[in-house]
């Protein structure tokens, strides 16, 4: 037997302090230096609790030769990355034992630790008490530790670790707690096995709704799949879909589209922890395989197999959570809506559902300050500032007033110039829609509707309300269903500040206005003269053109014929009068 001691290069203070929030944690602690040592197979024994139990954590790393325990191991606190680098240098994976101090975990969970490590023909043990650390801690270098050395085959290599006297002041390590923490952090790892009581980490060891299953698909052929959807409070490191080809993980976990379902919360795609094996894939990886390829016919078959199956799952696992935070969000929204004018509301309420989608389990005070800054810069346009400064300058000199005055008019001239040149966008993509002899009059009405500025100048300040709609759709169109085969018409009803009324009877790009129309819009003036006897009633008419036979007749000012082309190149000149003004 042989001597050996800590080399020690900062404070043990700091070392001993090292805080792991559980047994588990620290256990882990010892798998990373497995991982560090290129092992491809870690296995972890963890017998039933009780005074003598042993926990022993062994690994087919690269070992460790007498010379390299003493030299390396046994240094404390020395950065093992500035002593061999960041990668490792057989397998080429990102050092994750940083401090040189990782060995110390195990003293958390024991109050012996022995190491026994095999390279290159020598078997190396040493055994590491805690009670002789604490007693020599202001003078560890002083410590003698036991250490042997004795002969192995050449083939033999690795890193056993054996933890005994387990403190009985902390719980016992949980096999499933243990499991739990290495999958998220190994789990998508390839070329490194985890077993824990000869059991491999699995995804249904996460707390939460899991599933697994076979299919066989038509391209893809065998696809095996396995999901937990977890219920922990934690984000999951490396969530999502992971696809794994020929015992491989394939690029980096995805979430197959259902980051774009409007009614999937975007925090929950961080509770999905999935593997989709198949084999059938491997004629569609890169050469390198990194990635599938994009445009992969059988991938686009797996995600459509396997994504549904996610989404029910994540539905049904916090299906109450979601609509829970769903209507108190929403009643939320209701109620601050009503402070905006109208014509703003259904824009805002879009806005703020996009928005909460991502926060639907987040604090009351995080909401409502997300909701308020979205309507604030809703409410908010070029017009505030401005007034806000003509209040404030009302009570100052007369010049400051004036010109304050005066910047309401240089606001307005550039609004009408930015909403000009938002016409003329639209109404190039209307030109779209009326030279399109499949559009319908039902798509026609829609564009229209709500866009009553396309009117001429001889229909000034037309508008239409719920109670003009109300009257177009319960009592005028079921009088003209009749003469149309039972299809409904579809009518805009107007009225101006004089309360004159404009019925707006909307063809399809594609129909010629013909003496049937024009009848049926002399009995539709007469309908509506009796209801509104104190207005002056007009019917506008818009089709692709003006049957000949019409335009030879005259028609009077309460009955107008127009046609789309006309219309759109009324509201051109319009237009480019307004933008050249606005310069």
């Amino acid at each position: 037997m042989k001597i050996a001691n800590f080399k020690v290069d900062t404070s043990l203070t700091s070392i001993l302090g090292e805080n792991y929030r559980s047994t588990e944690a620290a256990i882990k602690e010892l798998v990373d230096n497995a991982w560090d040592a290129d092992s491809a197979q870690l296995k972890i024994i963890m017998p039933e609790p009780f005074a003598k139990a042993e926990i022993i954590i062994e690994d087919n790393g690269s070992g460790m030769t007498e010379k390299e325990i003493r030299n390396e191991y046994l240094f404390i606190a020395r950065s093992r990355t500035s002593r061999k680098g960041e990668i490792t240098p057989l397998k080429k994976r990102k050092v994750k034992g940083r401090k040189g101090i990782g060995k110390f975990a195990g003293l958390l969970v024991a109050g012996e630790m022995q190491l026994i490590s095999k390279a290159r023909g020598k078997e190396t043990t040493v055994t590491i008490v805690k009670d002789e650390i604490l007693k020599w801690k202001d003078d560890l270098e002083k410590l003698d530790l036991k250490i042997t050395t004795k002969d192995c085959t050449k083939d033999d290599k690795g890193t056993t670790i054996i933890l005994r006297q387990l403190n009985q002041n902390l719980n016992f390590p949980n096999p499933v707690r243990l499991s739990q923490i290495l999958l998220t952090e190994y789990g998508r790892e390839n070329g490194f096995e985890i077993l824990i009581n000869d059991k491999s980490l699995d995804i249904q060891d996460l707390v939460g709704y899991s599933e697994n299953g076979t299919s066989v698909t038509k391209l893809a052929g065998k696809v095996n799949y396995s999901f937990t959807i977890s219920e922990g409070k934690k984000k999951l490191k490396q969530s999502g879909i992971a696809i794994r080809v020929k015992g491989k993980i394939i690029g980096k976990p995805t979430y197959f589209g259902l980051e774009e379902e409007d009614d999937i919360p975007k925090i929950l795609l961080k509770k999905i922890y999935a593997e989709v094996e198949v084999d059938g894939l491997a004629d569609d990886i890169t050469a390198d395989w990194g990635a599938i390829f994009e445009n992969s016919k059988k991938l686009e078959e797996v995600k459509k197999l396997i994504k549904p199956k996610i989404k029910k799952a994540i539905q049904y696992a916090y299906s109450q959570q979601i609509h829970i935070a769903k209507t108190k969000i929403e009643n939320k929204i209701s109620k601050d809506l009503q402070q905006l004018p109208s014509h703003k509301r259904d824009f805002a309420k879009r806005s703020l559902d996009k928005v909460l989608k991502s926060y639907y389990n987040e604090s009351d005070e995080k909401i409502n300050t997300i909701i308020s800054v979205v309507l604030d810069t809703i409410e908010k346009d070029e017009y505030h500032e401005v007034l806000s400064n003509i209040k404030s300058s009302s009570t100052k000199k007369t010049k400051d007033f004036a010109i304050a005055l005066s910047q309401f008019g240089t606001v307005e001239s550039s609004l009408i110039g930015g909403q000009t040149k938002n016409r003329s966008t639209f109404l190039d993509f209307f030109e779209r829609l009326i030279s399109n002899n499949k559009t319908t009059e039902k798509e026609i009405h829609q564009s229209f509707e709500n866009n009553l500025w396309l009117l001429d100048e001889q229909f000034p300040m037309m508008t239409s309300n719920a109670i003009l709609n109300k009257i177009s759709n319960d009592f005028l169109s079921p009088k003209l269903k009749s003469n149309h085969k039972n299809k409904k018409p579809f009518l805009i009803l107007c009225q101006d500040y004089k309360n004159n009324i404009l019925l707006i009877r909307l063809k399809a790009p594609s129909h010629t206005i013909d003496k049937i129309d024009k009848t049926q819009a002399e009995q539709y003036r007469k309908v509506l003269k009796t209801m509104f006897p104190n207005s002056d009633v007009s019917i506008l008419i818009i089709g692709k053109d003006i049957a000949p036979d019409l335009k030879s007749s005259s028609v009077n000012n309460t009955i107008i014929l127009y046609n789309y082309q006309n219309l759109v190149s009324s509201v051109k000149n319009r237009l480019s009068w307004l933008a050249k003004q606005s310069n």
